[in-house]
C-alpha cells in the first residue's frame, strides 16, 4: 500500500539540487528520495533501527544551522527526528514537546 503523508523539495530557496523527499507514513512507513527529474534515488525503511518511526508523517528541509538537515515528524510517537541529507540520524526532539504534529519552517 502506498499512502504518502508529506512531500518536500531541496530546491533553490535552500541552494539545493532539486531532490524531492516523500514520506509514506500511512503506507509502508518509508522515506523516498527522487532527483529533480523524478528518478528514484532511494527508499529507506524507517520502521527499523536507530531513528525508527511509528509513522513518518511530515518532513521538511532545514538549513538554518548552516548544515542541511531533514526533520521528520513521527506522528505516532509525538516527536521530531533530525537526519542529515544521507538519512543518518542526528537527534530527536522528544515526545509531547510540540502541541501540533507537523513541521513548518518560515523564511523571509
Amino acid at each position: 500500500m502506498f499512502s504518502p503523508t508529506s512531500v518536500t523539495a531541496f530546491d533553490k530557496i535552500f541552494v539545493g539540487n532539486g531532490d524531492v523527499w516523500l514520506a509514506d507514513g500511512y503506507g509502508k512507513n518509508l522515506l523516498h528520495r527522487y532527483d529533480s527529474e523524478v528518478n528514484h534515488i532511494l527508499s529507506i525503511d524507517v520502521s527499523k533501527g536507530v531513528g525508527r518511526f511509528e509513522c513518518a508523517h511530515s518532513l521538511g528541509i532545514d538549513t538554518r544551522s548552516g548544515n542541511t538537515e531533514l526533520p521528520v515528524a513521527d506522528w505516532a510517537s509525538d516527536r521530531v527526528q533530525i537526519f542529515d541529507m544521507e538519512v543518518d540520524y542526528i537527534c530527536s526532539i522528544g515526545a509531547y514537546y510540540f502541541d501540533r504534529r507537523t513541521v513548518s519552517f518560515y523564511y523571509g
